[in-house]
């Protein structure tokens, strides 16, 4: 921005010197073909009414720009499911309130903290899995597992992971979508609790009485 407004400058300068070599009464217009003034002063100003249309442009887009960000921070943020991104290593880096959420915690607590801490230790192998498999494929991998909030309280999840690759800007990363499936997976449960009732070995009726 200060080497424009530095541009700006040398060149009304220019201009202005080349204007008044042009009012002086023994200025002679040069023949066609030789350095003419009255060209330069056109295009210096073409120049310069080019340079201001660019500027606004430029600072039209920061601004469309700033606003989308914005937007979109908001919209992550209170995303109906979670969302965090780790490196390659799992420590995480960002994640959304939603999440934050979910683990009964404050979202700046979560930084920096390695993703297996909030996997119960048992579903450590489905989350091996899920990464090496999306490293070996690089789509989309899904998975269920569960997760543990800061009190160690369990909960079911669906993770759905993409890999973000390094032409996005920085190294190479993980970026996962949580579903809370707890609801669906107690309903499962009771369907096949239920289920085992009726087959019992007593008629199916007897369990209406």
């Amino acid at each position: 921005m200060e080497q424009n407004r530095t541009g700006n400058g040398k060149l009304n300068s220019l201009v202005s010197e080349t204007e008044l070599l042009m009012m002086n009464p023994g200025f002679l217009v040069p023949p066609v073909g030789l350095f003419d003034p009255f060209k330069l002063i056109q295009d210096l100003q073409a120049f310069e009414i080019e340079q201001e249309r660019q500027n606004k442009e430029l600072h039209s887009s920061q601004r469309e720009l700033m606003k989308s960000k914005i937007c979109y921070t908001k919209l992550y943020d209170i995303s109906p499911v979670g969302y965090f991104t780790i490196d390659l290593q799992g420590v995480i880096l960002n994640a959304n309130l939603t999440l934050a959420g979910m683990l009964s915690m404050e979202r700046s607590s979560r930084l920096n903290h390695h993703i297996m801490d909030y996997i119960i230790f048992e579903d450590y192998n489905i989350y091996s899995r899920h990464l090496k498999d999306l490293d070996t494929s690089k789509n989309r991998q899904v998975c269920e597992l569960r997760m543990q909030k800061t009190d160690w309280t369990p909960f079911d999840v669906q993770l759905e992971t993409i890999l973000i690759a390094a032409r996005c800007k920085g190294p190479e990363r993980y970026l996962t979508m949580v579903i809370d499936i707890s609801a669906r997976k107690r309903a499962e449960k009771n369907k096949e609790k239920n289920a085992g009732k009726t087959s019992s070995g007593h008629p199916v009726f007897w369990d209406l009485l």
